[in-house]
């Protein structure tokens, strides 16, 4: 599989997350993460890296945290 079709999956199941879809399933930020981390490539231009970034946040925040400490 290309890193391309691996990474396009992470960003369908986050949509689907963040919108709180019956069609999510099983889905997890985490799963999203992991997905994410594994198929990213040549990111020349950070926005995979973002994602992730993105995806992390929204895990913090779905698990109660109050403050995001900047990177």
């Amino acid at each position: 599989m290309t890193a391309n079709l691996g990474f396009a999956p992470a960003v369908a199941e986050f949509g689907m997350l963040l919108r709180g879809s019956d069609h999510a399933g099983r889905a997890s930020y985490g799963a999203v993460i992991d997905r994410a981390r594994r198929y990213s490539s040549d990111d020349r231009h950070g926005y995979q890296a973002e994602f992730i970034g993105l995806a992390e946040r929204a895990a913090q925040l779905e698990d109660g945290v109050q403050h995001i400490a900047p990177r």
